[in-house]
């Protein structure tokens, strides 16, 4: 099976099941699509260390994994906590509570073992702050937003349209490539197709949800732009990664795809931004 295939039927088949999930298993805030979101951070914690570990930062896989794990698990249980502020808050607060905790050991470290503190210690917090952190922003959109139903979809819309239709016009049109080093497959007109594509399905989203998004022509425009942007930028982020790494993907458990990181990089950027935008919008929509 081709890639195309692979990724035609994995678009196909995990979007479908992810506005699935959301609609019909809304119970205990999400809590199946949450799951999902956990254990998918933990595989991409687990590929992050291994990168890691290729560039000589001796960071433990099954410690990264808890990590990646616990902090979108944070971000969850703050969404039982009914309140436009607290949630966020509560979830920065175990997540640095769980730093402090993951660091002290560190204060008692052997004298043999203290010229690897520097490298493990970035390591470890680089893999709180992502994939953790950025991934807390997946779970604030299916479990936290007032209408997460709403906002799930138009995040999927958004993002997974960016990636398809910047793939689709890539593969047709692309002649101008090898803009950025980190990925010179990708070309402008893939760049430009994707972006598009955000701003019009950000458009398309309002007219579907009218309730939740205002037909608002410079918040749509600036919704798909950013979030747009975002889900370029990280993508280019985690090639990025890859490179300096040596490797082609992060790992081989998503077919078309590769790994878990490889699978969700995009969204890692695109969730915060997306996230600060519908906060505008519940504000000034």
């Amino acid at each position: 099976m081709n890639n195309t295939v692979q990724r035609l039927l994995l678009f196909f088949i995990a979007v479908p099941a992810i506005v699935v999930m959301i609609v019909f298993l809304p119970g205990f805030h999400h809590v199946a699509a949450s799951f999902i979101i956990v254990m998918t951070t933990a595989g991409a914690s687990w590929e992050l260390a291994g990168l890691l570990r290729a560039k000589g930062f001796p960071v433990r896989r099954s410690m990264s994994a808890v990590v990646g794990a616990t902090i979108p698990t944070l971000f969850w249980i703050s969404t039982w906590l009914h309140h436009p502020i607290l949630p966020g808050r509560i979830a920065l607060l175990g997540t640095a509570c769980l730093l402090i905790l993951l660091l002290s050991p560190f204060a008692f470290a052997r004298i043999d073992a203290i010229s690897r503190l520097v490298p493990e210690v970035l390591g470890l917090v680089f893999a709180i702050l992502y994939p953790g952190i950025l991934a807390g922003y997946l779970i604030d959109i299916a479990a936290a937003l007032p209408g997460s139903v709403e906002a799930t979809i138009t995040f999927a819309a958004i993002t997974f349209g960016n990636d398809s239709l910047a793939w689709l016009v890539g593969m047709t049109l692309g002649k101008r490539r090898n803009l950025v080093a980190v990925s010179p497959n990708k070309s402008a007109a893939g760049f430009v197709g994707g972006i598009i594509g955000s701003v019009g399905l950000a458009f398309v989203s309002a007219l579907v949800f009218p309730s939740y998004l205002p037909m608002n022509p410079l918040l749509l425009s600036t919704l798909g732009l950013a979030t747009g942007a975002a889900t370029i930028v990280g993508d280019l982020f985690e090639s990025a990664l890859k490179r300096s790494a040596g490797v082609k993907d992060s790992g081989q458990f998503v077919p078309g795809r590769g790994g878990f990181l490889d699978s969700i990089d995009s969204l890692l950027f695109a969730a915060p931004v997306f996230f600060g935008f519908c906060m505008v919008f519940r504000l000034f929509g």
